[in-house]
């Protein structure tokens, strides 16, 4: 898996300082070097700017999945283990019938609703995505923790309100955590719904951006060179945003000092 990711980045890292605008490896290094690519999608292309979309799509994603997914475990959690799994299969049944072949019906409904060319129809769309992983983690957290402490809660005066915001959820903050990590990454890395669903490129998101260097008719002739300059800028930030909290425990907890 390291070599994969190691060849595919390497190339890119290849064409974007090639300084030739094809796709052909015909040596190890490139004969000559060059950091126009990266000039020209800052000054002429604009990238930031569609960066800054995916941003906003990528942070809603992530703020909204907790408000709707705590609760709603927290509920789950307090049924019979038997309903409670029940329900959580058939959430999850539903998201499987997500995919390209819902995008066309789903183009139908937006448009009555008046979402098309909408951020919050976009993250909307994700927000669904991400609720199945998230609220699988929240209620076996939930569940492993709600009978012994809602008692001595309910013995100091807490309502229900109070526990899960007082004592559930600062425990449940590694699962939050995670579950606001991944609804991030899937809102970043989204293409499918942005590419039915938003129809002004001023609003395009950055996996759209890289679209259309390379895979749009809009396009017209490919332009690889800055197709990888663009990956590489994202490859860093979705690195300097994401790697590092990947790389722990998402149930790891932060050990008391006395």
């Amino acid at each position: 898996t390291a070599a994969s990711t190691v060849i595919i980045v390497y190339y890119l890292i290849w064409l974007s300082i090639s300084g030739i605008n094809v796709c052909y490896f015909d040596t190890l290094f490139p004969t000559s070097f060059s950091l126009q690519a990266f000039v020209d999608i800052f000054r002429r292309e604009h990238i930031g700017r569609y960066f800054v979309n995916t941003m906003i799509l990528a942070a809603g994603s992530a703020l909204v999945v907790p408000i709707i997914v705590i609760p709603a475990a927290w509920f789950l959690s307090t049924l019979k283990k038997e309903r409670a799994n029940a329900m959580v299969g058939s959430i999850h049944t539903l998201g499987t019938m997500g995919g390209m072949h819902s995008l066309i019906p789903l183009f139908s409904v937006f448009l009555t609703l008046g979402l098309i060319n909408s951020r919050f129809g976009l993250i909307l769309i994700y927000v669904v995505h991400a609720i199945p992983f998230s609220l699988v983690n929240m209620k076996n957290f939930f569940e492993g923790y709600s009978k012994e402490l809602r008692e001595p809660a309910v013995l100091e005066g807490a309502t229900t309100f109070q526990y899960v915001r007082w004592v559930l959820v600062p425990l449940a903050r590694p699962i939050i955590k995670t579950s606001m990590l991944m609804a991030f990454l899937g809102a970043w890395n989204g293409f499918n719904a942005p590419l039915v669903l938003l129809t002004e490129e001023s609003m395009y998101p950055v996996s759209l951006k890289l679209y259309t260097f390379v895979g749009s008719i809009a396009s017209g002739s490919p332009q690889w060179n800055l197709f990888a300059a663009a990956s590489i800028v994202n490859v860093i930030i979705i690195t300097l945003i994401g790697g590092r909290r990947l790389s722990k425990d998402p149930t790891e907890q932060k050990k008391p000092t006395y």
